[in-house]
């Protein structure tokens, strides 16, 4: 359909009190396997490029490029975005290089250096009408205990204050999930959270979606995410997908072709599996 903006796609999803799946991307083969499960469900997705997967590399904008091509083909609206990224001039050159929405985290800073800088990203982010995520709190590591990980809970007082004075298009918010893998029972703040939602008035991000169960999708939902991050989910299974191929076969010569093949395919499934959770509540209203 269209490359579409962050700041579009998740008004939308707000207003209809329901949530896009947003899919971290490492490769092209990546990239086509996420549109179309999203294609085949119908559905509006986000894909994402990690920050740390920029560095390093000499030239990026051929990967840029052919991203958004692949984009732009699609028959549902995509939005291209930047996750995690901690520069306020690595989220201005995504805005001028063809990315069509921009996360900067700044959580990790001070609550003042945070509002400051991300209000820079949103004054030049807005000019080439580019939408820009932050994050207030910190979505922790699931390596550390739960006493830790409460530390870093987003305080509703101070969600409100920051979504007012920056503008964001939309805010990430700490509420008990953290990224990688859960260590054990996962209990998220569901009473924060729609504490939260009853104070700001801007999409609200839930980070480290990978491993919930489905009935806690449900219930972000409900309690107003707009936006939920997919990654490890993604990329373990697309591992063991490539681990259960080589095992298969045994001794025989596995061609480069087959590996992309079976990751192509478990990246569908686990595309396609998430957007059909995050539907729930689109279905039921």
């Amino acid at each position: 359909m269209a490359l579409t903006t962050l700041q579009e796609l998740l008004r939308d999803a707000m207003m209809k009190k329901l949530a896009i799946a947003a899919f971290n991307t490492t490769d092209l083969y990546v990239t086509e396997s996420i549109l179309r499960a999203a294609e085949d469900e119908n559905a509006p997705v986000i894909v994402m490029v990690p920050s740390v997967a920029l560095k390093g590399r000499k030239d990026i904008s051929w990967y840029i490029d052919s991203t958004v091509s692949l984009i732009k083909a699609s028959r549902i609206p995509a939005c291209l975005h930047l996750d995690h990224s901690d520069s306020v001039e690595e989220c201005i050159w995504a805005s001028q290089a063809g990315f069509t929405g921009v996360m900067y985290d700044g959580s990790s800073l001070p609550f003042a250096e945070n509002i400051e800088n991300s209000r820079q990203v949103v004054k030049a982010a807005h000019a080439l009408n580019v939408g820009v995520e932050a994050e207030i709190g910190h979505v922790g590591d699931a390596a550390l205990d739960e006493g830790e990980q409460e530390d870093y809970y987003t305080s509703v007082e101070e969600a409100d204050e920051f979504a007012r004075r920056t503008r964001v298009d939309a805010l990430a918010v700490a509420i008990g999930t953290a990224h990688g893998l859960y260590r054990g029972e996962v209990r998220l703040d569901f009473e924060r959270l729609r504490k939260i939602r009853e104070r700001v008035r801007v999409p609200l991000v839930m980070h480290g979606g990978s491993g919930l169960p489905a009935d806690d999708f449900k219930k972000a939902i409900q309690n107003g995410i707009n936006k939920i991050n997919i990654f490890t989910t993604l990329s373990l299974n697309a591992g063991e997908a490539c681990k259960e191929l080589g095992k298969r076969e045994g001794e025989r010569p596995v061609h480069i072709m087959e590996f992309e093949q079976a990751m192509r395919v478990s990246v569908y499934e686990t595309v396609k599996w998430h957007i059909e959770q995050f539907r729930v509540e689109e279905e039921a209203g």
